[in-house]
């Protein structure tokens, strides 16, 4: 009855501990909440693979496979750049890093079957 008394509480704490743990989400909402939210992610991933999210990143910024000959041709007809990569960013709105890597890697191997 004692050994009940004493894991109980401890398995409620445990528990409470490990479904607490939110992971950070890509928040592509404002300019700063972008900058932050990407500084928050990159600090949760392993080292090996905060590169491959710089990339990631980059990517959706460009919008995608096509971003640079998009945005040029949105840049010839007027179109503010900084306001295109901002639309770009909200793909991965709400996704944590691993969903943004996962997304990433998926949309590379569309890519690769064009």
């Amino acid at each position: 009855m004692e050994l009940k008394k004493i894991c109980l509480p401890l398995l409620i704490v445990g528990l409470t501990g490990c479904l607490g743990a939110k992971l950070p989400t890509f928040d592509a909402s404002n300019p700063d909440a972008i900058k932050s939210s990407i500084a928050q992610i990159a600090q949760e991933m392993p080292e090996a693979q905060q590169q491959e999210f710089e990339k990631a990143i980059a990517y959706f910024t460009m919008g995608g496979l096509d971003g640079m000959k998009n945005m040029f041709g949105a840049a010839m007809s007027g179109a503010n750049p900084e306001e295109m990569m901002a639309e770009n960013l909200k793909a991965i709105n709400g996704l944590t890093g691993e969903k943004i890597l996962a997304k990433y890697k998926e949309e590379l191997a569309k890519n690769r079957e064009k």
